[in-house]
């Protein structure tokens, strides 16, 4: 199956003429056939609402949850379908609540996060627990990045999980593969090393992985985790799938609650997920079809290839090009890259959204530039991360990498 413009062309003509999407990482992008299954879904619920609730919809989403669960390496019992990984934090989040509220965790005790954890899942906590003062307390692994190796990042978990030696670590919230900037965690050595720590539970964000690099959760030591099946699995917005270990807690009457609740409170996780109100469900529904699109396209280990190495030539290119740094060695780079820019565009472009909205409006290209504050510096770094899926071909990193290049020439 050929790869590049051509399978744009063939399966992905919703995107508008003459657009070049290296973004996919934002939001995704269905493919016409899995469209199709979903207008197909939603011409049957307006046919008969009724039926469709009460004969089509539950089995629906549990056919959904048994689909991802063979992806994934575990049974469909220990996942339920929800909207997205934002979703799944704020069910870890409650739960930690309720363990406060119900005496189950102690005070002073830590929650560990890491210095580039998605921003929607941070506040998803700080939300919660902000006002509690030191009953709990985040703690923040500082995450070298550039990383140089999988090893330097361990060695910082390790040094952090030293200095909290003798308090009480409910939980580590940690990342599969960072969003800004882009890194594959070491996650299986990552848990273990947690583990030996004495850390308590383990929710792992999983945002990007689902279709980007192999899942087997079997193999990785967490309670809780999440990924997007809108993102790299080709669903479209908004579905994603939430893996709790503990069956137990998933069960009626357990201590994990879906964050919107309605007419299934207290029925078990899954028959919460199923219905939170009136609202457009069929996205969860189309699960299958997208896996049958991967299928079709030759299977995920065929599409995980292709778009690592197209990602990784196109940030060497880059990086040899404007003589700069990456942001992870290979083996820490899935479908998307993160490579330094030339520090002029900071001197054109004073925020990284007006940088971002001038390449789209000038040259209809979706690309995400953004910029750090390095420690130790005082001047900003222009960074972009690179996106790679089937629909791209080489040259339209080339033509990303001609529009900087004119943009640089003005500042110079």
């Amino acid at each position: 199956m050929d790869f590049g413009k051509q399978c744009r062309r063939n399966h992905f003509q919703s995107f508008e003429p003459g657009f070049i999407p290296l973004n996919h990482g934002s939001f995704g992008a269905a493919p016409k056939q899995v469209l199709e299954a979903r207008q197909a879904i939603l011409q049957n619920w307006q046919k008969q609402k009724d039926r469709f609730y009460f004969d089509k919809l539950d089995g629906g989403i549990d056919e959904s949850a048994a689909s991802i669960s063979k992806v994934v390496n575990c049974k469909p019992e220990n996942v339920c379908i929800v909207d997205n990984a934002t979703t799944g934090a704020a069910i870890v989040a409650e739960k930690l609540r309720l363990d406060l509220a119900q005496g189950r965790m102690k005070d002073r005790a830590v929650i560990l996060v890491h210095s580039v954890i998605y921003d929607a899942v941070l506040n998803t906590f700080k939300r919660f627990f902000d006002n509690l003062g030191d009953r709990v307390c985040l703690e923040t692994v500082d995450i070298p990045f550039p990383v140089k190796s999988q090893q330097e990042l361990l060695q910082a978990y390790e040094d952090k999980l030293k200095d909290l030696v003798g308090k009480p670590i409910v939980m580590a919230i940690v990342d599969h593969i960072s969003s800004i900037p882009s890194i594959v965690f070491p996650l299986e050595e990552l848990c273990k090393l947690l583990r030996t720590h004495g850390v308590e539970e383990i929710f792992v964000d999983g945002a990007h992985a689902l279709g980007m690099v192999p899942i087997d959760l079997q193999q990785i030591d967490c309670d809780y985790y999440v990924s997007n099946a809108h993102k790299w699995l080709f669903c479209p917005n908004s579905c994603a799938f939430f893996y709790f270990r503990d069956l137990e807690k998933g069960a009626p009457g357990g201590c994990l609650h879906h964050p919107i609740t309605s007419h299934n409170l207290n029925k078990g996780l899954k028959m919460e997920s199923h219905w939170v109100g009136t609202r457009d469900y069929s996205p969860m529904l189309c699960v299958g079809s997208a896996i049958n699109f991967v299928d079709k396209m030759g299977g995920l280990k065929k599409i995980m290839a292709y778009n690592h190495e197209l990602v990784w030539r196109a940030g060497v290119y880059f990086s040899k090009s404007f003589g700069t740094r990456l942001g992870a060695p290979e083996d820490m780079v899935g479908s998307l890259c993160t490579v330094e820019l030339p520090g002029s565009l900071i001197d054109l472009f004073e925020q990284d959204l007006d940088l971002r909205r001038h390449i789209r409006e000038t040259s209809n290209i979706e690309c995400f530039p953004f910029y750090t504050l390095e420690k130790g510096k005082t001047q900003k770094t222009c960074w972009i991360r690179l996106s790679s899926q089937i629909y791209n071909s080489f040259s339209d990193y080339e033509v990303l990498h001609a529009v900087l290049n004119k943009i640089i020439a003005k500042a110079t």
